[in-house]
Parts: C-alpha cells; sequence; structure tokens
C-alpha cells in the first residue's frame, strides 16, 4: 500500500464503525492516508447499498475509482454504484475456492489473493 499510495489516493468505504476502523488502520496502516474515510457511522444505508460509494464520488467527482473488498456485500455494493471492484481472497480462507467464485459471479473484475498483486490486475 505504501508503494500504491505515491501513486493512488486512497478513501475508505467500510462497514465498521469508525473507532473500530482507526484501531485497524492504525496498527496496520498508520503511514498511510486515507481521504475520505465513510464509516457505518457515516451513513444511513448499509452495504450492500452503495451510500458510501457515493458520497467518496461526490467528493471526488473528478477522480477514476476503483473499489477493493473481500465480501459479497463490498462487491454488490460496488456493482450497484457501478464502480469497478476487485474482490480479494486469501488461500488461506477455508473457503477460499468458494468466496473467488462468489466475487467473480457479483462482477468482480479480478479476484487476487491479497493487495500485492494489486498492480497487475489495475485496469489501465
Amino acid at each position: 500500500l505504501e508503494r500504491l499510495s505515491a501513486q493512488w489516493d486512497f478513501a475508505i468505504f467500510t462497514g465498521r464503525l469508525r473507532m473500530e476502523a482507526e484501531i485497524t488502520l492504525n496498527r496496520f496502516a498508520a503511514n498511510l492516508m486515507f481521504d475520505p474515510w465513510v464509516c457505518a457511522d457515516d451513513v444511513v444505508n448499509a452495504k450492500p447499498h452503495p451510500e458510501g460509494l457515493e458520497k467518496i464520488r461526490a467528493l471526488n467527482p473528478e477522480r477514476r475509482m476503483l473499489y477493493l473488498g473481500d465480501s459479497i456485500d463490498d462487491a454488490r455494493s460496488a456493482r450497484a454504484g457501478a464502480v469497478p471492484f476487485i474482490g480479494i481472497s486469501s488461500h488461506r480462507n477455508p473457503r477460499h475456492a468458494e468466496l473467488s467464485r462468489l466475487l467473480e459471479a457479483e462482477g468482480a473484475i479480478a479476484v487476487i489473493e491479497n493487495l500485492n498483486e494489486l498492480e497487475s490486475v489495475i485496469p489501465a
């Protein structure tokens, strides 16, 4: 993510409450900038409604968006918001094959093992 942050702006749309998201980001991505953050406490409609993606788009109307996620609700939210979606399905997940198939069936343009594979699938 640090390498990608030199080329891309990051935003967050999460189903977690802001307090929960802050704990995770402070632990795993303290040096990265995410703007805006849209958390569960910022929307009326939870995923798979695209309200969070719509808020991000409204704040960055000139930017191309790409949504990454690891759940069916993420994929459905992206599809409902007309945002290209890349699924993440770790081989460590005992339901990896099933999740990968479901993410693809929901319209993922790619399904990757982890974020380190992102550059190889980002559309031009």
